[in-house]
Formats: C-alpha cells, sequence, structure tokens
C-alpha cells in the first residue's frame, strides 16, 4: 500500500482504454497494489536497455495508478523545472531568539541586473517529536530597502503551508532588497532556516553582489505581511466605520486586516504608570542602546493607515518611568520633516505627563585641530547646552548676489527654558563620568548577548583619524590636539547644529563639491560655535518645545567628524549609540522626582 511517510515521483503518464494513469516511482518497496498496478512498469524494449539489477528494481518500486485513485493519496504535489547549469549559494540561520526581540532579515545588495530563484526550509529546533512534521504558513516576500533597512515597495511575495518555501524565477535590477520570511504562528525561538539562492550566472561573475543578515525590529515581519495585503488582497470600504476591510485567501490561510481610517486616538495609560521622562532616537543601533537600559519594559504598537505605525517602549530608569520611540525617517525633505515632526507630536500627545525629552543617538564632532579642551574625539558624548543655545538649525543661507558670496546663514535656534539637565552635566564631575563609564559596558555586554552581529565595543584607536581638508578634495591627517589623554571618553557641553542640504552653493565657495560643503560647514560652525553637527532634528526639538515640555537636550555620542551618518561613521555608530544611551540613562537617574 501506498505509504504516507514518503515521496514519489510522476515518471510517466498514459492513457490506456480511456483511463488515465500515472507512473510513480519511490525508494521504498511500498507500492500501490490496487487498480493498474499489474500493469508492468515499462515494456521489452526499455527493459533491455537496463542493467540487471533496474530491472529486478522496476517491479519493485515503481508502478502505474489510475488518476482517481492518485489524486485520492495524492492532495499535493510539487512541479519540478530542470534549470540546468544553475549554480546555487547556500546559508544556514541558526535563530535563537526571545518574543519582541530583533529579527535577522536576509539583505540582497545587487550590482548588476540578475535571475534568481530563493529557497528556504524552516527546521524547529524543538519539536515535541523527531518525526514531527510542522507547517506554517509561510510567506517569502521581496522588498524594495532604503538605508535603514526598512521595508519598502513590495516586488515579489510566495505563499505556502509547509515548512519549505520557494520564490518564482525574479529578475532584480541593481539595488538593495531585503528578503522578509514570515512564518506566520511559529515563536521562533529555537529554530534553524536554510537558505538556498540559486542564480544561472556564477555569483563570482555578478560584480560585488552581496548576500548578508541584519538587524531589524520584529515589527518589520507584520510590516511585509500587511502589505501583502494592502497589494493583493480584496479591499472593502466601509463608509459606516471609516475602515477599509482586506480580506486574503491562501493555501489553508485566509487573513483579513481592517485599515482604521479615523484620525490618531490617544493610548491610555494608568496613572501610576504615565511617564514623565521621554527618548527618541533615529537609527535601529540607538533605539537598541535605549532600550538595553530600560528596565521591566514593556512594548505598544500604534498603528495608522498608509503603513505609518509606532512603536513605543514603556519601562523604568531609576525611580522614573519613560517611555522611548524611534523615528522613521530624520533628514530636510519634505517627508523626513513631516515623519519626525509627527510622531514627536503623538508621542507627547499619547503621553501627556512628559517633563523631560531626551533626543539620543549619534552625532559628528566638529573637529578644533590646535584647543584640546573644545576637541571632542570618537566614542566622546556631547550634551547640548545654552551656549547660548542648545540647537541650531540652518534651513538657508543668505547670498551676496553681487560677489556671489555665502555672507551669513538663515537658522532657528532653540534653548531650554527649565536648566535642570545641563545643570547635572556640568556639575558631575568625575562621578558622573565613572557612572556612565560603568552603565555604557553594561550596556555593551547586554546588546553583546542579543543584538546579532553589530560590534558595540569600542573600534581600536588607530580607526580614530583626524584629517584636515585641503585644495581640490585632498586631505591631509592632522595629530589630535588631545592624543596624549589618559582619562579614556569624556563628556562634553555646548551647541548641536545641523543644516539644510546646501549643494546649489558649491560652485560660489570651492572647486569641488566636498570643498564647497565643507567650507559651508566651518563657516556655520564657527560663527555659532557649534560643538557637534547632526543629521537635522529641527522638527523634532520644534515638535518639544511647540508640546510646551520646558526641559530637553540632544545626547550626541560621537561617531564621525561629519554629522554622525556618514560611510565614515559606520564603524563607530554602535559604539557611539551606546555611550550615547548610557549618558542618558546617568543623568535621568539624577532627575528630581516628579512632583
Amino acid at each position: 500500500m501506498i505509504s504516507d511517510c514518503h515521496v514519489y515521483a510522476v515518471l510517466g503518464t498514459t492513457v490506456e482504454n480511456g483511463h488515465r494513469l500515472f507512473h510513480l516511482g519511490s525508494n521504498s518497496t511500498l507500492k500501490w497494489n490496487g487498480k493498474w498496478s499489474e500493469k508492468p512498469g515499462y515494456d521489452e524494449g526499455t527493459l533491455s536497455k537496463l542493467s540487471v539489477q533496474d530491472r529486478q528494481l522496476s517491479d519493485k518500486k515503481t508502478f502505474w495508478i489510475g488518476i482517481d485513485d492518485f489524486v485520492m493519496f495524492f492532495n499535493t504535489f510539487y512541479i519540478g523545472e530542470l534549470r540546468e547549469g544553475w549554480k546555487e549559494f547556500r546559508m544556514i540561520e541558526t535563530v535563537k531568539r526571545r518574543a519582541g526581540d530583533p529579527v535577522q532579515i536576509l539583505r540582497l545588495h545587487i550590482k548588476e541586473r540578475c535571475t534568481l530563484v530563493i529557497e528556504a526550509d524552516i527546521r524547529n529546533m524543538r519539536k515535541k517529536y523527531e518525526d514531527e512534521e510542522l507547517q506554517y504558513p509561510l510567506f517569502l516576500n521581496i522588498h524594495h530597502s532604503n538605508s535603514s533597512n526598512e521595508c519598502g515597495e513590495l516586488i515579489h511575495t510566495s505563499h505556502r503551508y509547509d515548512s519549505q518555501i520557494s520564490s518564482d524565477i525574479i529578475h532584480l535590477d541593481s539595488g538593495t532588497y531585503l528578503v522578509v520570511l514570515t512564518a506566520i504562528g511559529s515563536n521562533g525561538d529555537e529554530q534553524e532556516n536554510n537558505w538556498v539562492i540559486r542564480s544561472p550566472m556564477p555569483f563570482e561573475e555578478q560584480g560585488s553582489s552581496s548576500f548578508s543578515f541584519v538587524i531589524c525590529p520584529q515589527m518589520i515581519l507584520l510590516d511585509s505581511v500587511q502589505k501583502v495585503l494592502m497589494k493583493y488582497g480584496k479591499a472593502e470600504q466601509c463608509d459606516k466605520n471609516n475602515v477599509i476591510i482586506y480580506k486574503w485567501h491562501g493555501k489553508q490561510t485566509g487573513i483579513v486586516m481592517v485599515d482604521n481610517r479615523n484620525e490618531w486616538n490617544w493610548l491610555r495609560v494608568n496613572a501610576d504608570q504615565q511617564p514623565t521622562v521621554a527618548i527618541i532616537s533615529c537609527l535601529f543601533v540607538e533605539k537598541q542602546a535605549v532600550d538595553a537600559l530600560i528596565e521591566e519594559s514593556s512594548t505598544i504598537h500604534k498603528y495608522k493607515s498608509g503603513g505609518e505605525s509606532n512603536v513605543y517602549t514603556l519601562g523604568r530608569i531609576g525611580t522614573h518611568r519613560v517611555v522611548a520611540t524611534k523615528l522613521a525617517l530624520i533628514g530636510d525633505s519634505r517627508e523626513a520633516i513631516t515623519s519626525a515632526g509627527s510622531i514627536t507630536t503623538r508621542l507627547l500627545g499619547n503621553f501627556q505627563n512628559i517633563e523631560h525629552v531626551f533626543i539620543v543617538g549619534v552625532g559628528g564632532a566638529v573637529p578644533h585641530f590646535t584647543d584640546a579642551s573644545l576637541h571632542a574625539r570618537l566614542g566622546d558624548v556631547i550634551v547640548s547646552a545654552s551656549r547660548p543655545y542648545q540647537y541650531v538649525y540652518a534651513h538657508d543661507s543668505l547670498f551676496d548676489r553681487l560677489t556671489e558670496q555665502i555672507t551669513g546663514f538663515n537658522v532657528r535656534n532653540w534653548a531650554a527654558e527649565d536648566k535642570t539637565i545641563e545643570k547635572i552635566v556640568e556639575s558631575g564631575g568625575q562621578e558622573l563620568v565613572d557612572s556612565w563609564n560603568t552603565v555604557t559596558e553594561e550596556a555593551i555586554r547586554r546588546l553583546s548577548s542579543t543584538a546579532g552581529d553589530v560590534e558595540w565595543k569600542a573600534p581600536p584607536e588607530s580607526t580614530d583619524v583626524l584629517a584636515m581638508a585641503v585644495s581640490k578634495g585632498n586631505v591631509v591627517v592632522m595629530p589630535h590636539p588631545n592624543a596624549d589623554r589618559e582619562t579614556g571618553a569624556e563628556i562634553h557641553l555646548g551647541t548641536v547644529g545641523a543644516m539644510s542640504a546646501m549643494k546649489k552653493y558649491e560652485k560660489t565657495i570651492g572647486e569641488g563639491e566636498e570643498d564647497a560643503l565643507g567650507q559651508i560647514r566651518e563657516s556655520f560652525a564657527e560663527e555659532f560655535g557649534i560643538r557637534c553637527m547632526d543629521a537635522g532634528f529641527d522638527s523634532v526639538v520644534g515638535a518639544v518645545v511647540g508640546s510646551c515640555v520646558r526641559s530637553w537636550a540632544l545626547i550626541r555620542g560621537i561617531s564621525d567628524y561629519h554629522y554622525g551618518q556618514s560611510r565614515a561613521g559606520k564603524l563607530w555608530q554602535a559604539h557611539a549609540a551606546a555611550r550615547a544611551a548610557g549618558m542618558a540613562r546617568c543623568i535621568i537617574e539624577k532627575l528630581p522626582k516628579s512632583a
């Protein structure tokens, strides 16, 4: 009798006396003994071409079966395609995580247009029985990716109810893509994912294309599936409740999603759990570093139509209840300005007892080549302080049309009314530095054990290179004015600044783009006493001040000598984020108790 524990191959088909028959084969000797099983597996002409052993096995391991019986026993069958000459690249991903932990996502960096097939096989390492077959509704989705490793446009989706899944043949242009594998119903706490990437072109001939795993928030799995529903699901408008209902049906799977078109409703949190301190970050490593130092943490998700969502981490630091969130993007584009300001406003609207706001993350030091007291190095931290302003944002420049020279800057500047944070740092002394080092080391230990392949420890000191720009894009490596310091990383107080993109003025200052922009930055920093530059948090600071929060500060871990998010700063970014988060915790622990 046919076994349900074996795979059978379809060797051929025929029609005999009006009956459609399948010729099946297996490595098992359990064979069909019903109708049509007496039919010889092969005719005499074919048997004469086989070896003696194959002739003996042909009747033991192959048989004929009618189509009616075939569909009764086989409710699932796969159609294979011979891809002669295709090459394959295999990877094994071991997953061990708790619910809510970040996830590893396969990232493809494609240099030249290529053809691929991607397969994944999920093996749960905590099966109750060795022969237990665990099946899940699987989605294998491929998205365009941005620089923050977030899901962009959905360009391909595959779905199966199984433990294995494969994409169709896909053609990818040059760019960066995320391959999101979602197993609905799997807790994913201990499993092994076997990946196979196949291509007709040898991988070593595909330029500098690369495959790697990146760490992303767990919400990326939900975001990816939501994009499938919104693109391929059946949408029904419900005018009465102002919602859109998406319905999607797949193999043994049905999903319904309700998209709320109403305005945001405020979150409700018990009075004794209301946070009084808010922490805002932008990069994922910044949010990871902050979350690692929050005790008794829990997570709240808030969704809005159009795929926009907010994730809030609630918990405790010292005696204070805190809430942390991450901005979707930052910069001077209209989209970034609107998004960052809106997320900040909603944060302070949802949690209306906030008294202190910390904007925590990486930044770029403004180097001083001669004065050690004004020179911050990589791994140091700069806390914004009123000198005379905490934050200065140059949104445009003053341009003399006659001389075609930049004569100044149009700026928005901000300073907190309540100087409590600034005073804590000013009076902290060596005690604050020691506490900061201890907390940072604790954060690095926690992050190193849970945050995948990110390196949180400080890179070698030899990588802290100070370069001075000279003409025509050349640079000269300069010694640090405090190269002989033995005290380790330092805490600085000063003005933090940012600039809008000013490439349109590059021709008026230097011979090249880098020369022009470098001189603009230097002029801006010198005029306003800027100690640190960041990626542009003007809309965030404006939303904080506009929400009548009197006590706030920016804490910038130094990762480069530009604006914190340059390519050169990637090496120090994670450590600088941990340094900034550690500083935030030390200050929060010293804040006075709320009334």
